[in-house]
């Protein structure tokens, strides 16, 4: 921006594109420029009413006139446009920073610099037909990404220093759900903080961002439409099918084949990206995409009611959505790569059930001790509980014994998932079970039993064990 250049922030709701703006602004405010801020995009009005408002001339003929009074008076000006994807006419907008585009090249060349951000409309603005103003001036674009973890714990430092139950296990679970949308992470903080004051226990991250979620009924809606979810055929909304289908190996023949061309799957791919619903790397490696969908509670399309029938099929596809997001439930490089604590398995487990439309609930007190998640359908009774183990830790042989101490009366299923980082043989797990084992089932890295068990007062559970193979590469 010191240099007057041109250039546009992509990012989806809540990654944080506001807070950059602003940030920037303060900068250039503090080192003595002259900057404007248009901060929010107004589907009632106009960015060229906005931007003669903010100069103090609303109704004034020329905006670039305005523009270039405003520079002969308080010297370079700085302009940064938040939200422009935002405004009611977007072709009214389009013009309008062409207007800017070609002043900045004929009139204002070193004295104006333009800052835009928003998410598919900004990118559509900017990617105009060759020969556009705007788009020719643009001299970058940033493509804005999640949070990773090692963000996550430096910011929450103070929090952590507080209590000591916001550990790395809780940040793990928080970061899991939230996707690392800054927006989200920030508020599971402040609730953090809130609890501190008031002396209350640390909250479960995902029970607590579920429910803010479900307070926050546009948010949802804002991300879909920042990359264009709303249509089933969307370029957006095809190649986050694929990923789910195929992820970590979409392919990009199969992409071409539904009608995209590969300048569309580059785009698009960069744009969810950058409103956190795909992880992974942009550049394709051969002729696949190796991306996925982010593991998080913005997982779409989330059923109006669950029924307890298929809580048992729910359950083996969030084990399904483990095998498939290994690569997240690693630390370290190489030999030395470890797995990620039982706490933080059972967090994703959770994340995957809410957004199947479940009540997950993570770590209820079960008599002798605490089971990983219970599971509820709405407005039905009955629950299934969940134990989580990682092979060889913890009592892991033991994990038949302790599922069913955690048994209430009103349990309907039990279901053990075991996951093991080697390639453990089915026989060495049927050897933990009731014998003789039932048979075993195989669904590629993951083997199943099922068998039955008796609840506290003698009634007659079904049981499944999972066995996940979590392999690191």
């Amino acid at each position: 921006m010191r240099a007057r250049e041109a250039r546009v922030v992509y990012g989806g709701r809540g990654m944080g594109k506001s807070v950059l703006l602003r940030s920037v602004a303060g900068q250039l405010g503090a080192d003595g420029e002259h900057v404007i801020g248009i901060w929010h995009g107004d589907e009632a009005g106009s960015l060229r009413d906005a931007l003669l408002a903010a100069l103090d001339r609303p109704g004034a003929p020329s905006l670039v006139d305005e523009v270039e009074a405003a520079i002969s008076v308080n010297g370079p000006l700085a302009l940064l446009i938040d939200e422009a994807d935002r405004w009611r006419d977007i072709e009214q907008t389009r013009r309008t920073l062409d207007q800017l585009g070609a002043a900045q090249r004929e009139r204002l060349g070193g004295c104006l610099g333009l800052l835009v951000a928003g998410g598919i409309g900004a990118f559509r603005l900017a990617s105009q037909p060759l020969g556009s103003p705007f788009a020719s001036r643009i001299n970058a674009q940033h493509n804005l990404a999640p949070m990773g973890m090692p963000q996550l714990e430096a910011w929450a430092q103070p929090l952590r220093q507080r209590d000591p139950a916001y550990d790395t296990a809780w940040l793990q679970a928080a970061h899991v759900a939230s996707g690392g949308i800054p927006l989200l992470l920030a508020a599971a903080l402040s609730e953090g903080w809130r609890c501190c004051d008031a002396a209350a226990p640390a909250p479960d991250p995902v029970a607590w961002l579920d429910g803010f979620l479900r307070g926050q009924s546009g948010f949802k809606k804002s991300v879909r439409d920042s990359v264009d979810l709303g249509r089933r055929d969307s370029p957006a909304s095809r190649i986050l099918a694929a990923a789910t289908e195929m992820p970590g190996a979409v392919s990009l023949d199969a992409l071409e084949d539904a009608g995209l061309t590969l300048a569309q799957i580059e785009d698009t791919v960069l744009l969810l990206l950058a409103a956190g619903l795909l992880r992974g790397d942009p550049e394709p490696d051969g002729d696949h995409l190796r991306i996925s969908p982010m593991p998080s509670l913005l997982r779409f399309h989330r059923p109006p009611r669950a029924r307890f029938e298929a809580a048992e099929a729910a359950v083996r596809a969030a084990v399904g959505e483990l095998v498939h997001h290994q690569v997240d439930l690693f630390h370290g490089r190489g030999a030395g790569r470890t797995i990620v604590p039982e706490a933080t398995l059972s967090a994703f487990l959770a994340v995957q059930l809410r957004a199947q439309g479940w009540h997950a609930d993570r770590e209820p007190q079960r008599g002798p001790g605490r089971t990983d998640i219970t599971l509820r359908a709405a407005n039905q009774p009955g629950e299934a509980v969940v134990e989580v183990k990682i092979w060889s830790r913890n009592d892991y042989q033991h994990i038949h014994a302790q599922l069913l101490s955690y048994l209430q009366a009103d349990a309907r299923l039990g279901v053990a998932v075991m996951v093991a980082t080697t390639d453990v043989a089915d026989a060495d797990y049927a050897a933990l079970l009731p014998q003789p084992a039932p048979p075993v089932q195989r669904l590629g890295v993951v083997s199943a039993w099922t068998l039955t068990g008796q609840g506290p007062h003698g009634q007659t559970v079904p049981i499944v064990h999972l066995l996940a193979r979590l392999i690191p590469r």
